[in-house]
């Protein structure tokens, strides 16, 4: 059986049909991909313009702050990203 690119977003669906109206998933499968890029752009912008309603957990906290002093530790810009993560 040949998986369409309709199925695995289908699967989701039932999954998330809790968080997700199925209806809302698919009248967006109806647009093309650079369409719906720009609704997720659209979308987590939303979500990053209301940063306290995602309350950051204590071991994200610890995980950030281990970040951090990593890069105060090792300021090469150039490649800070390979030594923090």
């Amino acid at each position: 059986m040949r998986i369409t690119q309709t199925k695995p977003i289908l699967y989701l669906m039932k999954i998330r049909s809790k968080v997700v109206n199925s209806s809302i998933v698919a009248e967006t499968l109806k647009y093309d991909i650079s369409e719906r890029i720009i609704m997720v752009e659209d979308i987590w912008d939303s979500i990053a313009g209301v940063p306290e309603a995602l309350p950051v957990t204590d071991a994200q906290k610890q995980e950030l702050d281990k970040r951090l002093t990593a890069y105060h530790a090792h300021r090469n810009p150039a490649n800070w990203e390979n030594r923090v993560i």
